[in-house]
């Protein structure tokens, strides 16, 4: 009994299934025969009563779209790609894309065409068309803008999508930065990218020119208290290295030009603190300073690129104090004179190379020679002033008013 069941529900399944195949092969001899309306009407009776078959929506769908070619109206065009998507959402439609494949690519070319048209236009009107391009033919945003639109993709297109996925830029429920993060330029190139824990960089941060190079490289320690820092130009050539503790340099820090050191320093919770020492290409000293907290102490040296001295000098707390000297390459004195609160004081004596010399005295920055020259002359101006006004008194004119020149 339970064997003769069997066979009435195959022969049954069998029957149901060759009547089906029955009404789709009448439904596609309708198309072939450019009886399109036909073709409509049975696509629609099918699939009210069965609609898990990719067949009838497509002859359904490729039928408008044969009336669509003549009559052009956009209520027959949002038919056709309303049921060519829901057959395209059907099991074994691949049959029915390649039989369609040439009319397939007329429907996007035109859902381009109008998105792009009615974007310029009217972006409201170009909505239908892009939406039915994601959904047919599955077009993310960077396609649409790319392809439809025929404009540059957004650069953090695929980032958006990984933070959305939670696998980039995320923060706890704390507000903290956790994992790795990563921005991009507007060209799309990746302007930095680092791991943090707990709002603070662990391991290497990356950061980049916008042609790619890499611009800055800092290797911080686990607690993200410390970090080795590498700087480079555009050209891929380092520029600098140091130490930061937060974002405060600290330690030595050395930099370059084409390779060749050039300068070094070190700091103290930020500021200069120790010698800073700037040098010629040949590597000779140029200038030595000292520091203590950012401000300028001691002896300040300077050097001719011979190596001998151009500048000898004193400071105390960031001012000019003390005895200067300042030299020619020979190594012959140029200028010898005296700072005082960062004021040129007392006698200062000027060199020439052949042994000639020239003494001017300073009070408080100022040439006492020179402001006694110019206190004379102020005073001679006044002379002439009160002169000049005393000849052109008509009191002086009293015995001869007619010679008085303004009557």
């Amino acid at each position: 009994m339970k064997k003769l069941l069997i066979i009435i529900s195959i022969s049954a399944f069998s029957i149901t299934s060759f009547s089906q195949d029955k009404k789709i092969l009448k439904i596609e001899s309708y198309f072939n025969q450019a009886e399109y309306n036909k073709c409509i009407s049975k696509s629609n009776d099918y699939i009210s009563k069965n609609d898990k078959q990719p067949a009838p929506y497509f002859y359904l769908a490729m039928s408008e779209y044969e009336i669509y070619k003549k009559q052009s109206d956009i209520k027959t065009f949002k038919s056709i790609v309303k049921n060519l998507y829901k057959g395209l959402k059907k099991d074994k439609d691949l049959k029915y894309k390649k039989l369609f494949e040439t009319e397939l690519n007329d429907i996007h070319t035109i859902l381009k065409t109008n998105a792009y048209n009615y974007y310029e236009a009217n972006k409201n009107q170009s909505r239908f068309y892009y939406d039915y391009l994601a959904k047919i033919y599955n077009d993310t945003l960077e396609q649409y803008n790319e392809v439809v639109l025929n404009i540059e993709p957004r650069p953090d297109a695929k980032i958006i999508e990984l933070i959305k996925k939670g696998e980039l830029n995320q923060t706890d429920e704390n507000g903290l930065k956790q994992g790795k993060w990563k921005k991009v330029y507007s060209n799309g190139v990746t302007a930095y990218e680092v791991f943090f824990k707990d709002n603070k960089p662990t391991g290497e941060l990356k950061r980049y020119h916008e042609n790619g190079t890499l611009s800055s490289l800092l290797d911080y320690d686990d607690e993200g208290k410390f970090a080795h820092a590498n700087f480079y130009n555009e050209k891929g050539k380092k520029i600098s290295e140091g130490t930061y503790k937060g974002k405060q340099k600290v330690g030595k820090w050395i930099y370059f030009k084409e390779d060749t050191k050039i300068k070094e320093e070190e700091y103290k919770d930020g500021k200069l603190h120790g010698f800073q020492i700037t040098y010629f290409d040949n590597g000779q000293i140029y200038d030595k300073k000292k520091f203590v907290n950012g401000i300028q102490i001691g002896v300040w040296e300077k050097y001719h690129k011979n190596g001998k001295p151009s500048l000898k000098a004193f400071l105390v707390n960031g001012l000019m104090d003390g005895p200067v000297l300042r030299y020619y390459p020979s190594g012959l004195i140029e200028v010898k004179g005296q700072y005082k609160n960062d004021l040129k004081e007392g006698k200062w004596t000027f060199y020439s190379e052949d042994g000639e010399t020239d003494i001017i005295e300073y009070k408080k920055g100022v040439d006492i020679n020179e402001a006694e020259v110019e206190k004379k002359e102020s005073e001679e101006y006044k002379k002439n002033i009160e002169k000049g006004k005393n000849l052109l008194d008509p009191a002086n004119f009293k015995d001869n008013p007619e010679d008085y020149p303004f009557k």
